[in-house]
């Protein structure tokens, strides 16, 4: 069997691919976060004066300014994962090493970048889970109203499981197994263009491989009708997967 003659080759080997970075406009306002140095901690206090103050420099919010204009993300779980409260930036506690904390908007990235570096936060650092099993204690969960940090438990049987064994030519018992962090890794990175129309709702640019469920998946966030959502997609710079979902804050 042969595999679907592809058509799109030429064009990227030529260097005329469209991808979301080769969208450019005057008039585009740039988002840049402010991403947290600790892997748990308290959010203290923020100030963004200095950043604020700052030519070029339209508007900064935190995770309280977030939570009050929006809603939390929908988490699918299946349990024994409780519900999470998930907000586009980090509120009141920092979870993971670089979650945003502040963000910024500012007219070019440059701007952005150097009214981030005024910002004063504040943390009480607590204390973090660097090993898997440690990962499933009860004194370890991330996220508190959910109960637990285990995702998804489960047992899979197929086939003559016992009759396998006592039939192969040798056995190996092993106590543990241990699987690297790994991770495909993308040429383009994430990326969203988002244009704003009062009576048409909103219209997203972005390298996504699902946009049918995510527009499902953040019309409630933004206190919208799925149909006000219009998400759309061009060139991918590769997904392998991860492309799949989205991170909250974009």
């Amino acid at each position: 069997m042969n595999s679907f003659e592809r058509r799109e080759d030429a064009r990227l080997v030529r260097g005329t691919g469209r991808f979301v970075d080769d969208d450019h406009s005057v008039s585009h306002l740039h988002l840049v976060f402010v991403r947290s140095p600790y892997a748990h901690a308290n959010i203290i206090s923020i100030d963004l004066s200095a950043a604020l103050a700052v030519e070029g420099v339209v508007a900064a919010f935190t995770g309280e300014d977030v939570k009050a204009l929006t809603v939390p993300y929908q988490e699918f779980s299946q349990g024994p994962l409780g519900p999470i409260i998930d907000y586009g930036i980090a509120v009141e506690t920092v979870k993971f090493q670089g979650e945003p904390v502040v963000c910024i908007v500012a007219r070019s990235p440059e701007i952005g970048v150097d009214a981030g570096e005024l910002v004063h936060i504040e943390y009480e650092p607590l204390p973090v889970v660097i090993d898997v099993e440690d990962a499933i204690a009860d004194n370890a969960v991330i996220h508190k109203e959910s109960g637990t940090n285990l995702v998804w438990g489960g047992k899979f049987d197929w086939g003559d499981v016992d009759g396998a064994f006592a039939s192969a030519a040798h056995v190996v018992e092993i106590d543990k197994l241990y699987f690297h962090r790994f991770s495909s890794t993308p040429l383009e990175c994430c990326g969203v263009i988002a244009r704003w129309d009062r009576d048409d709702g909103v219209d997203f640019l972005t390298g996504l491989m699902q946009p049918g469920i995510t527009q499902q998946y953040i019309a409630p966030v933004l206190g919208l009708p799925p149909e006000k959502i219009r998400i759309r997609t061009r060139d991918i710079g590769g997904g392998f997967g991860v492309r799949e979902g989205e991170f909250t804050s974009t």
